[in-house]
């Protein structure tokens, strides 16, 4: 059994699993920033992403899109030996809480508009 996690471990299947979430975090990421954008509950604090919403949302989602495939792009080629892989994990625990800030402020927009 350890032995067969130590193999998975080295064949990068993780890393790869890591790139594609921190993608989805990236699209999510996107989609509810411009929602909340778009409600006037959150404000971007990007000042390259603020000023690509306030040129057009499609530009900053379309941005998002493109980061997004970059990054599963980008997992063919990062080895399990990578030191990326420290980074991109750290990205994923920080986007993960943004992530969830923004479910919290979306959250309160609907009970705030039920009442």
């Amino acid at each position: 059994m350890i032995e067969l996690l130590k193999n998975k471990l080295k064949s990068g299947d993780h890393i790869k699993k890591l790139f594609y979430y921190l993608a989805f975090l990236n699209l999510l990421d996107g989609f509810l920033t411009a929602l909340g954008l778009h409600f006037n509950v959150i404000e971007e604090s990007n000042p390259l992403m603020r000023n690509l919403y306030d040129l057009h949302p499609f530009l900053f989602l379309s941005l998002k899109i493109i980061l997004s495939c970059l990054l599963i792009f980008l997992s063919i080629f990062i080895s399990a030996e990578s030191r990326v892989k420290l980074f991109a994990a750290g990205a994923s625990v920080v986007y993960s809480i943004v992530c969830l800030l923004h479910s919290v402020w979306i959250f309160s927009l609907i009970v705030n508009s039920i009442h």
